[in-house]
């Protein structure tokens, strides 16, 4: 049974997450890398091995560079969706590079010198150097033990053939680099579990954001089939009196207000004589051709009150500018024409128009637009007929 290695292929999400983060904070490493040379290079002036010093720094200059170089190829790669393998591994070989420059910095030490004040301090900055890389790159378990095996190969060597004169030094040295390891792969686990719970908590993020919108559509949808009417497409009886009393609140006193009923004539007869399929097309119809009024009015309020009986409320500048608007809805609804199977199908509208005024309940505009509607029956129908202030009708053609 073979064992794969974690994160051997970088394509699943939660990968992709650990090395964007490596590369964010190898970006934001550049300081300290920077902080890091100046204080080898402040080391170098007092310490009589300076010139093998800078050719350390110069080495570890160049590491800092390449790997800033794959740093930036490989988040170019996470941006764009590409196949992460081949950049890991160029990241991989600069740190190990990265790693023995580091080493490096040490082994120019005399061994005659390493009691020296200037070698304590460059094995100080090496151990904070090492400490801060192996933090940046623990996100991803193979980048940081490539960094930390290029230091362990490079500083090892060089101990193991001068065991017997640093030993004291080579234990120390290996002690804090098994402590900065651990540390660091400590690290990496509590990196790699804090992303998760990100991605986890991402997805739920998203899953309440899906179920959500699915939710307000929901109730925008049961909304819709409470206040609709859902043959016509207009509102519903209750709908159109919240809509009323809404309007009464908020009334503009400049604006006049018109009210009118609008029932088919002779409905029973067509259902009878042509079936429910033809008149419920004929409600749609009509629901259509008052819908288009209520969205050219603005204002406008368009309902089905019940059977083949309409209401709709509306502004204008004048009892003539609503009539106007009615008789057009007459014609319109005249000019309907049903395909009834044998024959096209076709009636007239009665309707009665009334002002809506200013502090009157709806209801009371309504019983007058009703007697008018009765008056326009009565009349011969196919015709509007307009309620007084009086509550008698005025009948117009």
């Amino acid at each position: 049974m073979s064992i794969v290695p974690a994160f051997a292929s970088f394509d699943t999400p939660e990968e992709r997450d650990f090395i964007a983060l490596m590369v964010r904070r190898a970006n934001a490493g550049a300081l300290a890398n920077a902080a890091g040379a100046f204080l080898i290079a402040l080391v170098a002036l007092f310490a009589p091995f300076w010139k093998l010093l800078m050719v350390a720094l110069v080495l570890r200059l160049v590491t800092v560079g390449m790997t800033g170089l794959m740093g930036k190829l490989l988040e170019r790669d996470v941006a764009n969706g590409r196949p992460l393998l081949p950049g890991i591994n160029r990241m991989c070989v600069s740190l190990f590079f990265g790693g023995a420059s580091w080493a490096s910095i040490i082994i120019v030490i005399p061994v005659s010198a390493l009691a020296s004040i200037e070698a304590l301090s460059l094995v100080a900055l090496v151990l904070v150097g090492l400490t801060i890389v192996t933090m940046v790159v623990s996100p991803v378990t193979r980048a940081m033990w490539s960094f930390v095996g290029g230091f362990t190969v490079v500083c090892g060597a060089h101990l193991l053939a001068n065991l017997d004169q640093v030993l004291p030094f080579a234990v120390t040295l290996v002690g804090l680099l098994v402590i900065i390891s651990g540390f660091a792969l400590r690290l990496s686990r509590d990196t790699r579990r804090t992303i998760r719970l990100d991605a986890e908590n991402r997805q739920m993020a998203d899953t309440l954001g899906t179920l959500n919108l699915e939710l307000g559509e929901a109730l925008d949808r049961a909304d819709k089939l409470a206040r609709f009417d859902q043959l016509t497409g207009v509102r519903n009886r209750r709908a159109f009196e919240e809509e009323a009393h809404a309007i009464a609140v908020r009334r503009d006193r400049g604006r006049d207000w018109y009210a009118m009923i609008i029932d088919l004539d002779h409905f029973k007869a067509v259902n009878d004589a042509h079936g429910h399929f033809v008149g419920d097309e004929y409600l749609r119809r009509v629901g259509a051709i008052l819908a288009n009024v209520e969205h050219v009015q603005d204002h406008g309020v368009a309902a089905r009150l019940g059977g083949e009986e309409f209401v709709l409320l509306h502004t204008a500048q004048s009892m003539d500018e609503a009539q106007s608007c009615a008789e057009e809805i007459r014609e319109r609804i005249a000019a309907l024409s049903i395909d009834g199977g044998e024959q096209f199908v076709e009636t007239t509208t009665s309707i009665g128009l009334t002002r809506w005024r200013e502090k009157e309940p709806i209801h009371a505009a309504l019983r007058r637009a009703d007697l008018a509607l009765y008056d326009a029956k009565r009349g011969g129908r196919d015709r509007v007929v307009v309620a007084g202030d009086s509550g008698s009708a005025i009948r117009a053609a």
